[in-house]
C-alpha cells in the first residue's frame, strides 16, 4: 500500500508538471499534454494533498518535501492573489461572453410547450445590458429577426448599441443568426471575419471602432470547441477522443495563425472564448505581444466555464496591445444561465 501511494504521488506530480509545461512549448503532437492542461488546477490540488500527506506519514520525508515545495511553486501562478484597480478619466469598457446561444429553448422551433419559460434568454440579455459596456463581444450569439421576443439586434439597438457586425453560421435561415457578434455604442468603421473552419460557429470577427476620435481594433475570438464529456456520453473510445482532440487542436492552430496577424497592431483588444486555459502555449505566445487583462488587474483563479466536472477553468479572456492600460478586469459570477461567465475589463489610452 505504501509503495502504491508513493507511486501515485509521483504520478500525479508528473502529470501536473507535464500539463504546466505545455504553456512553454508548441507541441502539436502532445495531445496528452494539452488535455492535462485543461485539468491543471485539480492536478495541482491533488499533488499538494498527496505530497503533504507523504511529509506527515512517510519515514523518509525528503522526497515528499521536494515534491511539496515544487508543487507549491507551480501552483501559486494558478491563483492571482490580489489586484489593484487603476483609475483613468478616459476609459473603454469591454464585455466578452460566450452567451450559449442565449439558451434559446428548443421547444420554440420543435412545436413544444409554448408556455415554457424564456427566463434564461432574458436573464442573459439583461445581464449584458446591465454591464453598460462600450463594446460587447459575444460568442455563440443568437438572434431571430422575425420573432420580436428573440430579436437581440433590436434589443441592443434600443439600449444604445446602434452599431453592430456579426458572423452567422450559413446553415441558419428564415431570419435566424447564430455565431459571433460585436456591438458598439460608437461607429464601426469596418469589419472582417476569418478562420471559420470546422464547426462554422467558431472563428474570429474583427472590427475597427471609432472611439474618442481614435480608431481601435476589437477582435472577437472563439477558437474551435471540443465537448469531451459529450463524447464520453456517446461511449466513444479513448482513441477516438484523442483523435478528435488532435483534429480540434489543428483547427485551433489555424485560427490562432490568423489571430497572430493582429498582434503587432496598436490600440487593439482581443477578447473571447479561447477554449484553453491560461496555462497553454497560445496564451504564452499572446503574452509576448499583448497584455493579459486578468493577469494585469484580475483576482483569484478567474474561472469562467461551468463544466459538468466542476473543474475551475479560465477559458474566456481579454488581451490588449501594450500601448493600452488595463484599469480593471472582473468575472461576472452573477450570471446564472450561460455556460460561461462574462469577462468585463476597462482600458485607457
Amino acid at each position: 500500500m505504501k509503495v502504491f501511494l508513493k507511486f501515485l504521488t509521483w504520478l500525479i506530480f508528473a502529470l501536473f508538471v507535464i500539463g504546466f509545461s505545455t504553456q512553454f512549448f508548441n507541441l502539436k503532437f502532445a495531445v496528452l499534454g494539452g488535455m492535462l492542461n485543461v485539468v491543471l488546477a485539480p492536478l495541482g490540488v491533488l499533488s499538494l494533498v498527496a505530497s503533504f500527506r507523504g511529509v506527515l506519514v512517510a519515514k523518509v520525508k525528503w522526497p515528499y518535501i521536494i515534491i511539496l515545495m515544487l508543487a507549491i511553486a507551480l501552483f501559486l501562478p494558478l491563483v492571482k492573489i490580489s489586484s489593484i484597480e487603476k483609475h483613468s478619466n478616459a476609459s473603454i469598457k469591454v464585455l466578452s461572453l460566450n452567451a450559449s446561444f442565449f439558451k434559446i429553448p428548443n421547444w420554440y422551433y420543435k412545436g413544444g410547450d409554448p408556455n415554457k419559460s424564456t427566463e434564461g434568454f432574458h436573464e442573459i440579455q439583461n445581464w449584458i445590458n446591465y454591464q453598460n459596456a462600450d463594446v460587447i463581444c459575444l460568442q455563440e450569439f443568437y438572434t431571430d429577426d422575425f420573432a420580436e421576443e428573440f430579436d437581440n439586434i433590436s434589443f441592443f439597438k434600443q439600449n444604445g448599441y446602434l452599431y453592430h457586425c456579426l458572423y452567422s453560421n450559413p446553415k441558419h435561415k428564415n431570419g435566424i443568426h447564430g455565431g459571433l457578434a460585436i456591438f458598439s455604442k460608437t461607429p464601426i468603421v469596418s469589419h472582417q471575419t476569418g478562420a471559420i473552419i470546422k464547426s462554422r460557429y467558431n472563428g474570429l470577427l474583427a472590427a475597427d471602432i471609432l472611439i474618442n476620435r481614435d480608431t481601435l481594433t476589437f477582435v472577437n475570438v472563439h477558437l474551435e470547441s471540443l465537448e469531451a464529456y459529450k463524447l464520453l456520453k456517446k461511449k466513444k473510445y479513448p482513441g477516438h477522443i484523442l483523435k478528435e482532440y488532435a483534429a480540434i487542436e489543428a483547427a485551433r492552430d489555424e485560427q490562432f495563425g490568423y489571430l497572430k496577424t493582429f498582434l503587432n497592431k496598436e490600440k487593439t483588444v482581443i477578447a473571447g472564448d479561447f477554449n484553453a486555459t491560461r496555462f497553454n502555449y497560445k496564451h504564452f505566445e499572446l503574452k509576448r505581444f499583448m497584455k493579459d487583462a486578468f493577469g494585469e488587474a484580475g483576482q483569484g483563479m478567474g474561472a469562467t466555464y461551468k463544466n459538468p466536472f466542476r473543474i475551475p477553468m479560465q477559458l474566456d479572456r481579454q488581451y490588449c496591445s501594450k500601448d493600452l492600460n488595463v484599469n480593471s478586469c472582473t468575472i461576472g459570477y452573477d450570471l446564472d444561465w450561460s455556460d460561461h461567465y462574462g469577462v468585463v475589463a476597462t482600458y485607457s489610452f
